[in-house]
């Protein structure tokens, strides 16, 4: 039996990933009921669980993945393209501070805020080989060329995430309507995912959303928080904002971003 070729769906954590799934879910498989689908459609690789091969295109499957590309990454030969998602490297520090939930809490915001800067990412997820934001950022972004690879920004997402559907309908060759479009943005939309959490948490329905708790000693935790962009201006002092230019403002203005 021939293994299936993969696409992965590729970003350092708390980039957009999520919402890329929903997307990419609702324009290639059937409506997405709940978060257990996008866990069917577009596995997460670290679950280590086995794949579900049911949702496939010509035996090409879709998988989400945190790695940074390496080429020991499992399974990097038996890729077929990439769809990489990236974000502010602040707004994924202020994401990530939501995450751990250490935002309501001065001193422990602080130093994680300096140890974000200091590793150049979340230092947890070192251990995990997923580097850090730059490592990751500079390793994918850098494949152009060694497979198809459609970059996409989360800013540009969140901007007009009809135009980045059509992007995403473009690099698979998918020929969609103005209707498709319209339904795929409408289906995905932030208040879409946030309404079908409140629901699955409500009911304990089993899916990504009971199972991506984050900071699980607080009740009100929800994955889908905000989605904002810029909000990592509210979060710096002036010193750690010198420190974060000086580490990420290389890389971050190749890349359209701007630490001012």
């Amino acid at each position: 039996m021939v293994e299936p070729r993969i696409v992965w769906i590729a970003s350092y954590p708390k980039s957009g990933n999520t919402w890329a799934r929903f997307l990419l879910s609702n324009m290639l498989f059937d409506k997405v009921r709940g978060s257990a689908d996008i866990e069917a459609m577009v596995p997460d690789v670290h679950r280590g669980r086995e794949v579900n091969t049911r949702y496939h295109i010509g035996g090409t499957i879709f998988l989400k993945t945190h790695w940074a590309l390496a080429d020991e990454m499992p399974e990097l030969a038996r890729t077929a393209a990439a769809v990489y998602i990236v974000r502010h490297p602040l707004d994924v520090l202020r994401s990530h501070i939501d995450y751990a939930g250490v935002a309501g809490d001065a001193d422990k915001r602080a130093a994680f805020v300096d140890a974000y800067i200091a590793a150049g990412g979340a230092p947890a997820w070192l251990r995990r080989r997923f580097g850090s934001w730059l490592e990751n950022v500079a390793a994918w972004t850098g494949a152009r060329g060694r497979f198809p690879l459609l970059v996409l920004r989360y800013e540009d997402l969140k901007a007009d995430p009809a135009a980045g559907v059509r992007a995403v309908a473009a690099f698979f060759k998918c020929d969609l309507s103005e209707a498709d479009v319209a339904r795929i943005v409408d289906a995905s939309s932030f208040e879409r995912m946030r309404a079908l959490e409140e629901a699955e948490l409500a009911a304990g329905t089993e899916g990504f959303f009971g199972n991506e708790r984050g900071n699980a000693s607080d009740p009100d935790f929800r994955f889908m928080r905000a989605g904002t962009v810029g909000g990592w201006r509210e979060l710096l002092t002036d010193a750690q904002l010198a420190a974060a230019r000086e580490r990420f403002g290389a890389a971050a203005e190749t890349l359209g971003y701007s630490l001012d």
